[in-house]
């Protein structure tokens, strides 16, 4: 079951969270550097399950597989202390954004 979210720009009919247009560019965030992208592969193969206190899934007694290393506290960017560092969260790309949306206060 796929969740459809949209994005939290007001006015914005998108229906994913963010949408690319009001998204920050992955380059800019960090998340798009050879040393994120090494350790999440890394983390996501040591944590394969979507699970955690953020994860429906598992709540739910669903086995999905992780698709997301997510900062268990939010970050701003690579230059914050615990960007590479953690705690992270392994969880399904769904559960990720139902999080990111609690993180944003909900829709706008």
């Amino acid at each position: 079951m796929a969740i459809i979210i949209q994005c939290s720009k007001r006015g914005c009919n998108e229906t994913v969270l963010p949408c690319r247009k009001h998204s920050r560019s992955p380059t800019r965030s960090g998340y798009n550097s050879t040393r994120w992208r090494k350790e999440r592969l890394i983390y996501l193969r040591q944590n394969p399950i979507c699970a955690g206190k953020w994860s429906l899934c598992e709540k739910a007694g669903i086995v999905k597989a992780s698709t997301d290393k997510d900062h268990d506290k939010r970050v701003t960017g690579p230059d914050d202390p615990t960007f590479y560092t953690g705690p992270f969260n392994a969880l399904c790309h769904e559960c990720h954004l139902v999080k990111t949306v609690a993180e944003q206060g909900g829709y706008s």
